[in-house]
């Protein structure tokens, strides 16, 4: 065990036994009066397993004494144990260890199918670790979550920084990056409130890809477990949550940065808006197909700017949890909460406002009324006689005035309303009427 190159220096269970285990395989098939096969094909049947001696003090001085083995299939769960000769020993708390050395036997969280990263730092109070460079690319370079996140059987805590994507044309949104200490490429190791360093969540090129594509992004802090990388949550859990942070911070939650206009569907036109989030839920997560039945991973927040939820005087990130509350802060070197692109704006359409009929000499006003395009507008009058056919070019601000004479016959106004390089051309027939004629039908 002293020898386990991996976190905690963790053993995967079933592999221990067919290696330098042999000798304990034979003695759990004794106990059971069962073969070593037999053994091995319950534990293949069960859930993965892996065991180590999960305090820290502990685990430093322990040579070879006797142990008691704790077990629990979930943190938090108060652990059974047993000593050397199958008692039972009681254990008065999932969070406090007890006085003597204890070896756990829990499901794994360790991905032992890959050689563990090897990164300086990252286990200490404001330990450093690197990965990636960074400027220009987006980093994690600063991260601070208060509170005890694991029960003593889970050893130390793993923090996960999670980054999901959604373009603007796609209703699902997939996940991009797992930061991590079992994530190669995107190592990083918190094990205490604190951690300094630097990872690389996204390089600046595909930052700069998701801007050109119009993508949103969310970015969640996960304590994980189960598998390193992989969140197993119960979607009514983390439907509730996200609807519930949608009334706290409008626009700058998950909620409204990753499913920003379709969010609004629960609200304005859903008879049961719960499985309505339920569904989007589902939907964000459906390409990593991740949900559990039980809460097994612990969720501790999402990424907010500071200035939102403040409570975070070193990151410009503060990591909001479900509820609402603050749950710690973050820095991320670059613009990482790239928000969904503005709309589009309405098309350009314009009209003229003014009277159509003249039965009087005098000077009248005619008035444009834009609306939509982009940008300010710009105007060029107009104005033809139908009888000649005899066209004169007028003013161009937002309204025009002329002198009706009679005998002008009937006339167009027209205009031409420009803005940001669009154009649209309305036009009113106006009837001149001073001497008698036909009022219009």
């Amino acid at each position: 065990m002293h020898a386990s190159a991996f976190q905690e220096q963790k053993l995967h269970f079933r592999s221990f036994l067919n290696t330098t285990g042999r000798s304990l395989l034979t003695a759990m098939a004794v106990a059971r009066r069962a073969s070593t096969n037999d053994v091995l094909a319950s534990l293949d049947s069960a859930v993965d397993l892996e065991f180590y001696m999960p305090v820290r003090q502990q685990r430093a001085r322990w040579r070879g004494e006797p142990v008691i083995v704790a077990t629990a299939l979930r943190d938090h769960e108060l652990p059974s144990a047993y000593d050397n000769q199958g008692n039972v020993v009681p254990i008065l708390s999932p969070d406090i260890p007890p006085a003597g050395l204890a070896l756990a036997l829990v499901p794994v969280e360790t991905d032992f199918n890959v050689a563990p990263a090897v990164v300086s730092g990252g286990s200490g109070i404001h330990a450093s670790t690197t990965s990636g460079t960074c400027p220009p690319d987006a980093c994690l370079t600063y991260a601070y979550v208060p509170g005890d996140w694991e029960g003593w059987l889970m050893g130390q805590p793993e923090f996960e920084t999670h980054v999901f994507v959604r373009q603007t044309d796609s209703s699902i949104a997939y996940h991009q990056v797992c930061a991590g200490a079992d994530s190669h490429g995107h190592y990083y190791d918190q094990n205490n409130a604190y951690w300094t360093g630097s990872v690389e969540l996204l390089s600046y090129e595909e930052l700069q890809a998701l801007r050109e594509h119009g993508s949103s992004l969310l970015i969640q802090v996960w304590e994980d477990d189960t598998e390193p990388c992989t969140i197993r949550k119960d979607p009514q859990w983390l439907a509730g949550v996200w609807a519930l942070a949608r009334s706290f911070f409008g626009g700058y939650t998950s909620a409204d940065i990753v499913i920003r206009g379709w969010d609004d569907v629960c609200h304005e036109s859903s008879s049961d808006e719960q499985a309505c989030w339920v569904a989007l839920v589902q939907a964000v997560f459906a390409p990593f197909d991740v949900f559990s039945a039980f809460n097994v991973d612990d969720y501790v927040g999402e990424f907010v700017p500071a200035f939102m939820a403040g409570g975070c005087y070193n990151g410009n990130y503060a990591i909001v949890a479900g509820n609402g509350g603050y749950a710690g802060c973050a820095n991320v070197s670059g613009v990482v909460l790239i928000p969904p692109p503005a709309p589009p704006p309405p098309p350009l359409s314009a009209n003229i406002s003014g009277p159509d009929y003249i039965d009087t000499k005098g000077t009248y006003t005619w008035t444009a009324n834009g609306s939509g395009g982009s940008g300010g507008y710009t105007y060029e009058w107009q104005v033809t006689y139908l009888s000649t056919g005899t066209t004169y070019v007028l003013g161009s601000a937002q309204s025009q005035s002329l002198t009706v004479y009679s005998g002008d016959g009937q006339f167009e106004m027209s205009l031409r309303v420009t803005s940001n390089g669009s154009s649209v051309l309305p036009t009113l027939t106006v009837q001149e009427c001073i001497a008698p004629c036909a009022p219009p039908p």
